[in-house]
């Protein structure tokens, strides 16, 4: 546990084994995510005052899933664990600064625990470093597989004064204890969903003395171009002083959002801030989903052109919105649950194909994109990319069609394109 402490009370952030709401899927990634090609691992940087001169306090946090890793059954429980490598360069990602190995071991009481796409290990480690600009490479090693998640991310490490300063903002899930310690379940992955009204957040301020201090925390919408601002007043002691505020009546929308939180002296009127990133997103829905209107335009491979226009001519966002949740609905194999089986891998297919058939446009607009995300991965794909004499080529293969298709490469850029004539109705959706 880690334990943050001033004159009156203690912080924990309580790092167990809990559950949210992910489905699984066969290739992951974003903010603080792992490229890996099976599931996301979310982490998170945060800068406090360090006790060391010149130095500032990071806290790594790591989100791993649990079907990225492998179990073993001893006696009625089931094992599992992971070795953590964090290797720190220069601005550049050039000369190594600083690295952090630990391990961790845990169990769960059921085999149906280390299958679900719900359940996820949380995992973090307190560093010193001296503020700066820095790239993060890091590595994830399972310890009952040879399997690896690697993950980067530029990172910024804050100088925090002693005399009036503050901590990063985190995010978190809930909460709970009394005012001698309050127990903290970090919200890692940075994600609220669309149902949500409210956003928990905790932060550390810092003061040489007794002194009052007016915080205004504004949320922006990046895709809707609107802001939400709120204020509290702040009777600050001499130290640490722990802050936690809810941020009420907030009506999120599909997209990216940015929370600013300035911070004034009462006394001297300076005035810090700090800023962080967070998305919003369907409840229910994939992750991936972050903006409605190019969600909408990729449903080209499964929804008829009339019924994209529809949604497109929404009159309002909340409209749209409507209309979009209402034809995947329709789409829903087991309506009576929370889950929609054909909305989750149909943008699985389009986040894989964005991230591996982007060339000269997205990847969902690419002959391989296409291909993909309308009949899924093929049964076997046969890469020529050096041959003597012939441009790259693949041929992929599906076996219970009898088809394969052949993409050719003719400018030698990896844009591969699909010479295989079209025929028959191979091009209609099927999950």
């Amino acid at each position: 546990m880690l334990r943050t402490k001033n004159i009156r009370r203690s912080v924990v952030f309580i790092l167990f084994l809990f559950t949210v709401f992910v489905f699984p899927q066969q290739n992951k990634n974003g903010k603080g995510e792992s490229p890996n090609e099976n599931f996301r691992v979310y982490f998170d940087i945060i800068s406090f005052k360090g006790n060391q001169p010149g130095k500032t306090e990071i806290k790594v946090f790591l989100q791993v899933p649990y079907k990225s890793l492998s179990f073993i059954k001893k006696g009625k429980k089931f094992f599992g664990g992971y070795s953590v490598d964090i290797l720190f360069y220069d601005k550049k990602g050039e000369k190594p600064i600083f690295e952090k190995i630990w391990n961790e071991e845990f169990f769960v009481n059921n085999y149906r625990q280390t299958e679900s796409g719900k359940s996820y290990h949380i995992s973090y480690r307190a560093i010193s470093m001296t503020p700066g600009e820095y790239v993060l490479k890091g590595n994830i090693r399972d310890k009952y597989s040879p399997s690896d998640i690697n993950f980067n991310a530029k990172v910024g490490v804050r100088y925090i004064d002693s005399t009036f300063g503050m901590s990063d903002v985190i995010f978190t899930s809930g909460e709970t204890g009394d005012k001698n310690s309050r127990v903290i379940i970090p919200n890692i992955s940075n994600i609220v969903t669309s149902s949500d009204d409210s956003v928990n957040v905790y932060y550390q301020v810092y003061s040489d003395k007794k002194r009052g201090a007016m915080a205004r925390y504004r949320i922006y919408s990046k895709e809707e171009d609107e802001s939400f601002l709120v204020s509290e007043y702040l009777d600050l002691k001499p130290g640490t002083n722990d802050v936690f505020f809810t941020i009420k009546d907030v009506k999120f929308k599909l997209g990216g959002y940015n929370l600013t939180v300035e911070l004034t002296a009462e006394d001297t009127a300076r005035s810090i801030s700090v800023s962080k990133n967070f998305t919003s997103i369907i409840k229910y829905y994939p992750r991936s989903i972050v903006n409605l209107n190019q969600a909408i335009k990729e449903m080209i491979y499964i929804a008829p052109p009339s019924v994209v226009d529809n949604i497109e001519d929404a009159p309002s966002y909340g409209e749209k919105l409507k209309r979009f949740k209402e034809f995947w609905k329709s789409k829903d194999p087991s309506p009576s649950t929370p889950r929609n089986e054909v909305l989750n891998e149909y943008y699985r297919r389009v986040e894989y194909a964005n991230r591996h058939f982007k060339h000269y446009f997205p990847g969902w607009k690419t002959d391989m994109g296409k291909v993909y995300i309308t009949l899924g991965p093929p049964h076997q794909i046969d890469r020529h990319p050096l041959e003597l004499g012939t441009n790259p080529y693949e041929i992929w293969t599906y076996f219970d069609l009898n088809r394969q298709f052949v993409f050719l490469d003719e400018t030698g850029f990896g844009d591969y394109r699909l010479i295989t004539p079209l025929y028959g109705d191979w091009y209609k959706y099927r999950q």
